[in-house]
């Protein structure tokens, strides 16, 4: 019997003479629903600009008025509001606004605003991943992108059995427990740090990216240990490797981002740092990480199939 697409994550026992790999559709499937992730992730300064300030749903969903906005640039937003026309008419009269406390389509692009909240004040680090979909429809438009790759890490991952057994036999089943919980915790933990947004619930925030990134790191060194100590074979403990390694740097290049961003020396009170380096470092390592996060399935399945072994 040879096994369509649609039918080639099902085990043996459902009707199949063997366990067949992830097929055509679903690598497909899998690959894209990642672009379209990474690319929203990477365009989120550019989509609040463009909808934000040249769409001007800023004029329509920010109320904050803009001389009480303070820029964690050392810029004048109300310089920068008067000269992009951010504006609303009251009475005849202009009155300029920003966004600020999850207001607009994604965070405010003209400068990092500082914003005070419950536990500290955001803002000052520059800009972030966080920063920009801290509103409703930044954080929805993230959920929903976020929903395929997690899927496929089930459908197409370690912690499918019928894929574990392919790729290294029966014996693999016992490392299951440890890959199923492992990326179970990571998509939960992931999920509260969507819900526990940047502007509100800042140190909870944090805490969930801390811990889903542990979770996931421990995911990618339980499949790299099967791979070795069952199959024997580096092609994919090389992939994990380099992605996790990249994707750690990634992380730890954008809190020294952040870090000289916020210091004295590099960025003194009365310079205003240029609109293309103000802060975005922080972001970039956020996007990156995430970025071979979520990589790590489709990669392997792109390019670390392995036989069974006999």
């Amino acid at each position: 019997m040879v096994a369509t697409d649609d039918e080639s994550l099902l085990p043996a026992s459902a009707g199949q003479d063997k366990v067949t790999p992830p097929g055509g559709s679903h690598k497909v499937l899998l690959l894209v629903s990642w672009l379209l992730l990474v690319g929203y992730m990477f365009s989120t300064p550019a989509l609040a600009y463009l909808f934000n300030v040249k769409f001007g749903y800023a004029g329509l969903l920010c109320n904050t008025p803009a001389e009480s906005i303070q820029c964690g640039n050392n810029a004048s937003f109300l310089e920068l509001a008067k000269e992009h026309g951010r504006y609303r008419l009251e009475n005849g009269t202009k009155r300029y606004v920003g966004c600020k406390n999850g207001e607009g389509v994604l965070g405010e692009s003209l400068c990092p605003v500082i914003t005070k909240e419950m536990f500290g004040s955001i803002g000052s680090e520059g800009y972030s991943l966080s920063y920009f979909i801290a509103t409703a429809p930044g954080t929805g438009v993230q959920a929903a992108l976020s929903i395929f790759p997690m899927q496929y890490a089930w459908l197409c991952g370690h912690s499918n059995e019928a894929v574990l057994e392919y790729r290294y036999g029966p014996q693999a089943a016992r490392y299951l427990p440890w890959l199923r919980t492992s990326m179970f915790l990571f998509q939960v933990f992931y999920g509260l740090f969507l819900c526990a947004t940047y502007t509100i619930f800042r140190p909870f925030h944090m805490a969930f990216v801390g811990i889903f990134i542990v979770c996931l790191l421990v995911h990618w060194a339980a499949v790299a240990l099967v791979s070795y100590s069952v199959s024997h074979q580096n092609r994919q403990e090389w992939i994990i490797i380099i992605l996790a390694g990249v994707g750690v740097c990634a992380f730890v290049g954008g809190d020294i981002g952040l870090l000289a961003f916020q210091s004295q020396v590099a960025s003194p009170p009365d310079y205003v740092k240029h609109d293309n380096l103000s802060g975005y470092g922080f972001w970039l390592g956020e996007c990156i990480g995430l970025s071979c996060a979520f990589a790590m399935t489709p990669a392997l399945v792109w390019f670390g199939q392995i036989k069974p072994p006999n």
